[in-house]
């Protein structure tokens, strides 16, 4: 599954979960389609800063170097154990992947 057929589920899932949003709701329901849309727009904001991005076990692959986690603001090294905070996406893009000041 590419990153593009990735990004049009996401969204056939984000139109699915506004249908029934309001008239069930259930914690766990609302929890998963709010993690849905974080990653659309994640995939979004990264692809807008000129990275490439593919799907990863633990988050998303950025670059084929970095992964970055979708429920918290954690990045890592590909291959490395250790994770590290970041403040936003464009900091962290433009702060570690990029290196400009």
């Amino acid at each position: 599954m590419n990153i593009e057929q990735v990004k049009q589920s996401l969204r056939s899932s984000i139109a699915y979960d506004e249908t029934w949003l309001d008239k069930d709701i259930h914690e766990q329901s609302v929890g998963r389609a709010l993690r849905r849309q974080d990653k659309l727009r994640m995939i979004e904001k990264f692809e807008s800063l000129g990275c490439t991005v593919m799907l990863h076990a633990h988050g998303l692959l950025i670059d084929d170097k970095y992964v970055v986690a979708v429920a918290a603001n954690k990045w890592k090294n590909i291959g490395k154990d250790k994770w590290y905070w970041y403040k936003d996406i464009p900091d962290l893009v433009n702060k570690y992947f990029r290196k400009v000041d």
